[in-house]
């Protein structure tokens, strides 16, 4: 019986250290997360952070900001997500301080298109805006 009481304490003692070894990691795991802007960078081999390494790599290839498109394509052949790559790309770009939408290009100031201030004779929109545009069946 002593026996037993011994083994259930040093499987106790073993469990403790554990624990405390974990709390420990994790804790020096804490201090070397990098955060920008509020966004917390993902550490590196989890699946957001192999889309930040994608939008690394393309903006240091390019030496500009990473476009969407090139990084949702590069992951989507990685087999990543496309809504993981997409929410990602966001908060890389957060995080970076880069806007992740185009710019606008300038329009003319000449548009071709003659303005017409008539409203075309198909409208989409119903006769009486009032009414919802949908309906529900019982």
């Amino acid at each position: 019986m002593a026996k037993t009481l011994d083994a259930k304490a040093k499987a106790a003692k073993a469990t403790k250290a554990k624990a405390e070894a974990a709390k420990a990691a994790k804790a020096e795991a804490a201090k070397t997360r990098v955060q920008r802007h509020g966004v917390v960078r993902p550490g590196n081999g989890t699946l957001t952070g192999k889309v930040w390494a994608i939008a690394d790599r393309i903006s240091q290839a390019t030496k500009l900001p990473a476009t969407r498109a090139l990084v949702l394509e590069e992951a989507e052949k990685d087999g990543l997500n496309s809504a993981t790559a997409a929410t990602q790309f966001g908060r890389w770009c957060a995080f970076n301080g880069v806007s992740s939408k185009k710019p606008k290009t300038e329009e003319p100031e000449n548009s071709e298109e003659p303005e017409n201030s008539e409203e075309p004779e198909n409208s989409e929109e119903p006769e009486n805006s009032e009414e919802p545009n949908c309906s529900f069946e019982d």
